[in-house]
């Protein structure tokens, strides 16, 4: 089953996470489900349902140019929730950097 990684842009924070699915609209439906919403400021649990319910309406957009790359916007509280989501080679080609911080002089 692929991987997709999903970036949130809300309120001016970003949020990134990965699931598995059999396609990118299932992807964002698992993504919202998992979303541990009390962890953005501004998201409560009702525009959280909310989310979920609209990602489950409409399916993302595949972009242009691009493969493998897809957008949904969505409002919630009146404020913009811009999703991108990309499906991802599972497969670790190079060694994961060291934590940020991590070997800084001082």
């Amino acid at each position: 089953m692929p991987l997709y990684t999903a970036l949130l842009d809300y309120r001016g924070g970003n949020y990134v996470a990965q699931v598995s699915a059999p396609d990118a609209h299932l992807a964002l439906q698992q993504w919202a489900a998992q979303l541990d919403y009390q962890l953005i400021p501004g998201l409560d649990s009702a525009s959280w349902q909310q989310l979920q319910k609209r990602l489950a309406e409409e399916a993302p957009v595949s972009l242009d140019g691009v493969l493998n790359v897809y957008c949904q916007t969505v409002t919630v509280q009146g404020q913009l929730a811009l999703i991108h989501l990309v499906e991802t080679v599972a497969t670790v080609t190079r060694p994961a950097p060291p934590p940020f911080g991590a070997g800084a002089g001082g």
